[in-house]
Order: structure tokens, then sequence, then C-alpha cells
């Protein structure tokens, strides 16, 4: 079989999103059968994955420009290599597409105003493109069971459709003993101490701003542990952005190489996710894997993710995050059992099981 995958979102400097095509495509080019052969259209100027196998072929189209990207020549490469079946692994099936589609649907925030997730233009465009999306594809993977319930309650699309298939924290994310590189990369990005961590775009779901004040009420009693935030400002951060520059123990940090973030989780005390709804919660396994205890909003995905191995918070109590927060870094007994129970539990996710139910999909429509 011929199959493809349009990888456009490795271009992107950093996500979830681009996390799971990265992950995901590694791993197909592990498994793919020798009799198949696998095409990667992506827009990235360098091969992306530098594959020896002769049955894998990354196919670079020369521009930045998405809407060109996503209307124009993926269209026009993916009918001309006449392809059995191509994956669509961020929301959108380009039109004109002749051979089978599969669409991973990652979330459908866009469709839920009171998190105020994107602004007014994407959005409208999204909601129509995803329903229409969803509609053509001829089979839909879901990243969680919750993202699957959202797929069917908002869309109306038949749960016959769709598919489970998990994500997984990348290898890269494991717990490291040595301390010289860990010193080092605090050194590199002048970390604390001591210090919780929050990694993701700030914008309105992440919840920071709860976050925050719950913070603030813990720093009068830990005088010396920090807030470490990574990510990048988003839409309608400027009070996240207030409330993070007013607070000499808040420490942002706007971008974060790739290689150096299974470091960092290894240096916080915490991770707190607080967030008020995710479509899978990656960060969760990531910091887990690391050996990062984690504290995390008992909403959306987040439980089905942590199971019954992460401290879980009602997002929109300010009580509660302090309460877990302080609870983890005073009692040494429970925050240990986090860190067990959150190994374990991220071993459960596994992106070579991703892959290949990945690979039975595109072979089965």
């Amino acid at each position: 079989m011929k199959l493809g995958i349009y990888a456009r979102g490795l271009s992107e400097k950093s996500g979830g999103v681009k996390e799971y095509i990265e992950s995901l495509t590694k791993e197909l080019i592990k498994n793919i059968a020798k009799e198949d052969k696998l095409f990667i259209i992506h827009n990235n100027k360098q091969d992306f994955f530098s594959s020896n196998k002769s049955n894998v072929k990354e196919i670079k189209i020369n521009s930045s420009n998405k809407l060109f990207c996503d209307f124009i020549k993926s269209p026009e490469i993916i009918n001309s290599l006449k392809l059995d079946v191509c994956l669509f692994p961020k929301n959108v099936v380009p039109f004109g597409i002749k051979c089978k589609k599969i669409l991973t649907i990652h979330d459908l925030a866009y469709y839920l105003p009171e998190y105020n997730a994107y602004p007014l233009l994407d959005t409208i465009y999204m909601r129509i493109m995803i329903k229409n999306s969803c509609k053509r594809a001829d089979k839909i993977i879901a990243i969680s069971k919750n993202t699957k319930k959202d797929i069917q309650d908002i869309l109306k699309i038949s749960e016959n459709k769709i598919k489970v298939i998990y994500e997984a924290a990348d290898s890269k994310y494991k717990k490291l003993n040595n301390k010289e590189r860990l010193k080092q990369i605090k050194e590199k990005y002048r970390l604390p101490e001591r210090f919780i961590l929050f990694t993701g775009g700030i914008s309105p779901r992440k919840n920071i701003i709860r976050l925050i004040k719950a913070f603030n009420v813990l720093a009068i009693k830990e005088k010396n542990i920090h807030l470490v935030i990574t990510g990048s400002k988003e839409w309608n951060s400027s009070k996240e952005e207030r409330l993070i520059n007013s607070n000499k123990n808040i420490k942002k940090i706007s971008f974060v190489e790739g290689k150096d973030m299974p470091r960092i989780y290894n240096l916080a005390e915490v991770y707190a996710y607080p967030s008020l709804y995710e479509g899978f919660g990656l960060p969760i396994l990531e910091a887990q894997a690391c050996g990062c205890p984690v504290l995390c909003s008992d909403t959306s995905s987040c439980p089905e993710v942590a199971g019954g191995s992460a401290h879980f918070v009602y997002p929109y109590s300010v009580k509660e995050i302090y309460n877990g927060m302080q609870k983890i870094l005073e009692n040494k007994r429970y925050k240990n059992t986090l860190i067990k129970k959150g190994y374990k539990n991220s071993k459960k996710f596994d992106w070579k099981k991703t892959a290949k139910e990945t690979l039975g999909v595109m072979k089965n429509v």
C-alpha cells in the first residue's frame, strides 16, 4: 500500500500537536512494512527524519503559507502520488483529496466559547473546517475518550466512525541522573533552586490566573519557592502577562529547546497543570516520565490520562490548587507516592502502540 501523512504541523516551533506529529511519524517509519511505502509531506526546508529506508520518502513544500500548503499544494502532491490512504494529523482535511482520508482530532475547544480559547476569526474558520473535515473523513482518530465524546456530542458524528488512539510521552522524557548536565540547564535558563513548573501556551483556558493566585498564597508560607512558566504568549493573555511580570518569584521562559524540556521537568518540584479543558494533556505524561509529581485538573481528559497517579483539583478553585501544591511540597511520603505512581502510569502509554494502531486504521479503510 501507498500511505501518506500530511505533516505540515512539523514547521511549528513547539506545542502538543507538533509533538504528536513528530513522535507518531518517527514510529510509523520504524513500523512500516517492507512491502508498503510511506510518504511524509511537510513544508520544512530540510528532511525532518533523515530515514535511510528505501520505502520512506519526505516530500517538501517550498512555502510557509499555511493556506497555500493546505489547500493548493498538498492536494496536488497527494493526488499525484496516487496514495491509497493519507493521514491528516491536525484537525483539517484539505478539499479535493482523492484517496482515503483519516483525520486526527485533538480537541474541540473551538466549539466551547466558555473557554475563550482562540480569536474570533480563527474560531469561525475552524468550526467550519473541523465539522466539514469530520464528515469527509473515512475514519476519525480521537486522542482520548473525552475527545471522542465531544466529537459525538458536538458534531453529531457516529461512534462507529471514531477510533480512540492515545498519545504518549516521547522517549526523550525520562529520569536523569547527570547532575552536571542538570546544573548546566539550570544556569542556561537561570532557573531558581526550587520551583513549581507550568508548561504550555499562555491563554485563558490554561487557567494561569488561578494558578498564579494560588501560588501567591503559597509563596507567603514557602519563602524560597518559585513558579516557572514556559510557553509563548497566545490569545487574550494580557492579564496573565501582567500578573507574571508583577511577581519576582515567577519566572517566564518564552521558548525552551525541545531537548532541554525533559531536564527542566527533572528539576521541578511539582508540575502544575490546572487547565480548564484539554483534548489529551500530554505534559502530564511528560512530567511523570521525568519523575516529577503532577497536580492537574479533574476535568476533560486529564483524569483519563493521569488515572489515579496525580493530585486532582477542581480548576475553578484557587483554594484547591493552593492546597494541592502545598500538600505535595510538604508531605514527602505523598510526593514520593505520586512520583512512583506517575512514572508507572506514563509507561502505560507507548508511541509504538500508537503507531501500530494508527497503521491498522490506515490499512482497514
